[in-house]
């Protein structure tokens, strides 16, 4: 008889008190809805719904995280003895086993919150592999997530491709949707302006200017404020 894992186990016990909770309804359903209780019965079932959907995910998040671990990975060819982290001597394949990995989260638990998230780490690992034309196309897809961070990170992600390759106006286009949009918690407003900024620097060094001395306004007193200053004043001398 094979092992299940304590993640299985888990599962597997959510899934027999939902089971167990459905065959109780079935054999008393008539009871119940004789006693007026039809709405403790839709109760009943959606809490049993609910519970079983948090372990789905829970186990997707678990997968996700392990993922995550392979992708920030140390890239070394001589390891510490004691380190308790991935190791890969080189880049390329840190991210071609982080992009393997992430795309298997996303097709074992699709329909996760966590899915999503994996295909968006499995377009950056493309990107880490310098392969930005697939990584552009994966990420196109990805800035259309219902979720607003998600998306949010996306497009980030995107402008920077756009923003190295010299694609200037969509790079451009991009962090303005992104600076002139509803606040994202991961991808926050300063961020993206500092990258707008640097872009600028390249291309319109006094646009770049009238941004930091904007900026150096805005945030007076917070630590992304001491930043600007520090960039206004080197680059006054």
């Amino acid at each position: 008889m094979a092992t299940l894992t304590r993640k299985e186990l888990k599962t597997d016990k959510v899934s027999q008190k939902v089971t167990g909770l459905a065959e109780f309804l079935l054999n008393h359903k008539q009871k119940l809805l004789q006693a007026g209780a039809a709405a403790l019965l839709l109760t009943v079932a959606g809490l049993g719904i609910f519970y079983y959907q948090r372990s789905i995910e829970a186990a997707a998040g678990e997968a996700l995280g392990g993922a995550l671990v392979t992708f920030h990975g140390v890239v070394t060819t001589t390891p510490p003895v004691d380190i308790t982290v991935p190791v890969f001597d080189t880049a390329e394949k840190k991210f071609q086993q982080a992009r393997q990995e992430f795309q298997d989260v996303a097709k074992t638990h699709s329909g996760t919150k966590a899915a999503d998230w994996a295909q968006l780490y499995a377009a950056l690992s493309l990107r880490e592999l310098d392969q930005l034309s697939e990584a552009e196309s994966e990420l196109n897809q990805i800035t259309n997530n219902d979720s607003r961070e998600l998306a949010a990170q996306a497009k980030m992600a995107l402008a920077g491709i756009y923003h190295n390759t010299n694609r200037t106006s969509e790079a451009e286009k991009l962090y303005k949707e992104l600076i002139d949009g509803s606040p994202s918690v991961t991808v926050p407003k300063p961020t993206v302006q500092m990258s707008l900024a640097s872009l600028y620097l390249r291309t319109d060094p006094d646009q770049a200017m009238r941004m930091y001395q904007q900026m150096s306004e805005e945030y007076s007193g917070t630590v992304i404020g001491d930043v600007v200053n520090d960039l206004l004043e080197n680059r006054s001398q």
